[in-house]
């Protein structure tokens, strides 16, 4: 059974690899597929943070929003560091939920 799942998961390995030489990661559909990706991202996370379920929907929705745009700010002003971005606008929420809020995370 193990030999048979090792085939079957080295067989599409070697498959990908002799067909990932020939296609052009900058293609028009390449760039659609991230574009989806991405897309699916920030829904994802506009859906979190703006229905959000358990203890984050204790916290009042302006502050997700400031926290959203700390970290939006920070992404755009300071080159487009994703980390950085997502560091600031958790300690944002954290600091305004601890700081100002009733509730604690």
């Amino acid at each position: 059974m193990l030999a048979v799942a090792a085939l079957a998961t080295y067989g599409w390995r070697y498959t990908a690899v002799l067909i990932g030489h020939r296609l052009n990661p900058n293609s028009p559909v390449f760039q659609w597929f991230g574009c989806v990706a991405y897309a699916i991202i920030g829904g994802l996370v506009a859906r979190t943070l703006i229905f959000p379920v358990g203890m984050l929907a204790e916290v009042p929705i302006a502050f997700r929003l400031i926290a959203i745009g700390s970290a939006y700010l920070v992404f755009y002003g300071f080159g487009k560091r994703l980390w950085l971005a997502i560091l600031v606008g958790v300690c944002t929420l954290l600091a305004l939920v601890n700081f100002l809020g009733e509730s604690s995370i």
